[in-house]
C-alpha cells in the first residue's frame, strides 16, 4: 500500500512539474463591463468587455490562488482555485457582479451625483431622455462639428458618438417607439445608442409621412394624432398592426375658437387696429392666450389609456379596450397663465403642466393640481421630466457677453 501511495505521489510531482512554465487560460463572464480581474498578490489581472467577457492568460503562475473581481458600485468577489483545479489548460468562472447597496449615510456616493452638465466648450443644442440614458447635442462655437453625448440619469457621460462631417443636425427626438432620432433640414437619422453605434437615414419628408403623429405602439395598435385647422381640430385613432385597420378614438373640436380668432383678426385689419407689439406679435398672443387651440393629449400609463380633453375639461381614462374606468373634471384654469405645454414622466407615468411659470403635477383621479417647482421661463430653452427629476436645458450670456449652455437636473 504504501508503495502505491508513493506512486501516485510520484506521478502527481511529474504532472505538476510539467505544468509549470505551461499556460492556464480563466475565462468567462460576471454580467458588468469594465469588472477588474487580478490575482492577488500578484501584477496579473485583465478587465471584462462591454458584454461583461473576459479572458485570463496566467503563464508561469503554479498552485493555488486568489482571484479578486471589483468594480465601483460592486461587491467584490474573491474565488480561490485549488492547485488541482490549477492543472487544467482552461477554466470558465461566470457570475454576475452583485451591486453594492450604499447607506444614506454614503455622502462619498451621493456627492458624485451631478446636478448640472455644461457645455464647456461646446454648445449644447437639444437632448432628449432615452429610457434613462440622455442624449445631449452639441456643437463648437463655429457649427462646424457636431457630437452627441450619452450620459445618465446623474448628467454623467459614459459615451460619445461623433456626428460625420457634412451633417448639419437641428435636433433630437424621442419617436413613438423610443428610439432616438435626429433631425437636419431635410433629413432624419435614427441612431442605435448601444455599441456599435449605427444610422440609418431617410428624408425627412418621407420620415413625416410615416411617423408624423404617431404617439405610441402597443403590440396591437399603433396610435396617431391629427391636428387640423390651425391645431384647433384635433382627432385620435389607432391602427390594428396586423389587419391595417383603422379606428377612431377621440375627437377634439375648438373650431369656435377657431372662428373667434379669424373675427378678431379680421377686425384688426379692418379698424387699423394699433399695437404696441411688433407685427405678428399681437396675432401669435390672441390665438395663444384668448382662443387657444385645445391641445389635447391621449397618453399610455400601465396599460390604461388617459385622454385629457381640454375642450370639454376633462380626464378620462380607459382599458385598451375603450372600456370606461375613471373620469374627472380638470381644475388646473384654463388662463392666460395656463400654457398649453403637457409632460409625461414616462418612468413613473406621472404628468405635468405649466401654469405662471410654474411646473404642476396633475392627479389624474381628481383632475387637480400641485405645485412642484419654479421655471424662468425666459432663459429654459427646453424641460423633460424622468423618474421624479426635471431637466432643464438653460443658455444664459455671462458677463463677457459669451453664450453659456448647460443642462440643469433638480428632483421635483
Amino acid at each position: 500500500m504504501n508503495i502505491k501511495i508513493f506512486v501516485l505521489a510520484l506521478l502527481m510531482l511529474v504532472i505538476i512539474s510539467c505544468k509549470v512554465g505551461a499556460q492556464t487560460v480563466i475565462y468567462g463572464n460576471v454580467g458588468v463591463e469594465n469588472v477588474n480581474i487580478s490575482v492577488r498578490n500578484s501584477t496579473v489581472g485583465t478587465s471584462s468587455d462591454a458584454n461583461g467577457d473576459y479572458t485570463l492568460r496566467l503563464s508561469g503562475l503554479s498552485g493555488a490562488m486568489q482571484l479578486h473581481y471589483s468594480c465601483i458600485g460592486y461587491v467584490d468577489t474573491i474565488v480561490s482555485l485549488s492547485s488541482r483545479q490549477m492543472l487544467h489548460d482552461s477554466i470558465r468562472i461566470s457570475f454576475v457582479m452583485r451591486k453594492q447597496n450604499y447607506s444614506l449615510e454614503e455622502v462619498g456616493i451621493l456627492a458624485k451625483r451631478n446636478t448640472r452638465f455644461e457645455g464647456d466648450r461646446h454648445f449644447i443644442m437639444d437632448f432628449e431622455i432615452y429610457d434613462g440614458v440622455i442624449g445631449i447635442l452639441e456643437t463648437n462655437h463655429n457649427r462646424q462639428r457636431f457630437r452627441i453625448i450619452l450620459a445618465d440619469e446623474d448628467l454623467i457621460g459614459f459615451d460619445t458618438i461623433i456626428i460625420s462631417s457634412g451633417i448639419t443636425p437641428t435636433g433630437l427626438l424621442r419617436d413613438c417607439l423610443g428610439n432616438c432620432q435626429m433631425t437636419t433640414a431635410d433629413s432624419v437619422y435614427e441612431i442605435n445608442l448601444a455599441k456599435p453605434h449605427k444610422v440609418i437615414a431617410v428624408s425627412r419628408k418621407e420620415y413625416n409621412k410615416v411617423m408624423l403623429g404617431c404617439q405610441f405602439v402597443t403590440d396591437q395598435h399603433i396610435y396617431i394624432k391629427e391636428e387640423s385647422m390651425m391645431g384647433y381640430y384635433i382627432s385620435f385613432y389607432r391602427i390594428d398592426r396586423f389587419s391595417k385597420k383603422p379606428q377612431a378614438l377621440f375627437v377634439s373640436n375648438a373650431s369656435d375658437n377657431r372662428r373667434l380668432y379669424l373675427e378678431e383678426m379680421e377686425f384688426d385689419q379692418t379698424h387699423s387696429v394699433a399695437h404696441s407689439a411688433p407685427p405678428g406679435v399681437h396675432s401669435r398672443y390672441i390665438k395663444k392666450h384668448w382662443y387657444r387651440p385645445s391641445n389635447a393629449q391621449l397618453v399610455l400609463a400601465d396599460n390604461t389609456l388617459i385622454y385629457f380633453d381640454h375642450t370639454e375639461g376633462n380626464i378620462r381614462q380607459y382599458t385598451m379596450g375603450l372600456q370606461k374606468i375613471d373620469s374627472c373634471a380638470i381644475d388646473y384654469p384654463f388662463t392666460e397663465g395656463w400654457k398649453p405645454l403637457f409632460y409625461q414622466d414616462l418612468k413613473l407615468n406621472r404628468f405635468y403642466t405649466v401654469i405662471n411659470n410654474q411646473l404642476f403635477e396633475i392627479d389624474v383621479k381628481t383632475g387637480k393640481v400641485y405645485a412642484k417647482t419654479s421655471l424662468n421661463s425666459n432663459i429654459f430653452k427646453k424641460i423633460a421630466i424622468y423618474n421624479q427629476h426635471l431637466f432643464v436645458l438653460r443658455r444664459l450670456t455671462d458677463s463677457s457677453g459669451a453664450l453659456k449652455t448647460y443642462i440643469e437636473r433638480r428632483e421635483i
